[in-house]
């Protein structure tokens, strides 16, 4: 008879926090720190945490959290962390002004992916592509 050993999980145990205002959410990523990361879309999330790039302790989602799925233009374009693609995809005042952004998110993915992904500007990390990570084959975390 043969024996049954549980491998590795797949992903390690993580909190997943979900405040309702942005000082709530501050003031949870002071408390965690480095253990934890903002969640807005979180597409590729778990990709990355199977591929081992990231591991926190902690999400704190934004989702409920009310004004951050905004646009809003005064001389600088300002996209809230939870706008979506298919939000920007959409948007008149994108696809008039800043239409290599309206033109990158217009073939990322399916529709259904356009509709929950977001920039994922919130994952500190600046100079990450618009491409989603399992199609990019030279992005490289830094």
């Amino acid at each position: 008879m043969r024996e049954w050993q549980a491998k590795e999980a797949p992903v390690k145990k993580f909190d997943y926090l979900k405040p309702e205002t942005l000082d709530e959410a501050l003031s949870l990523a002071s408390q965690y720190g480095k253990k934890a990361m903002f969640i807005a879309g979180g597409t590729d999330v778990l990709v990355m945490i199977k591929q081992k790039t990231i591991s926190p302790d902690v999400f704190i989602s934004l989702q409920k959290i009310l004004g951050l799925n905004q646009i809003q233009f005064d001389g600088t374009l300002k996209v809230g962390p939870l706008v979506t693609h298919r939000t920007i995809e959409k948007s008149d005042l994108i696809r008039k002004q800043f239409s290599a952004l309206a033109d990158a998110v217009d073939v990322l993915g399916s529709i259904q992916i356009r509709n929950i992904a977001t920039l994922a500007v919130i994952s500190a990390r600046p100079r990450r592509p618009l491409i989603p990570r399992p199609l990019c084959w030279f992005w490289i975390p830094n």
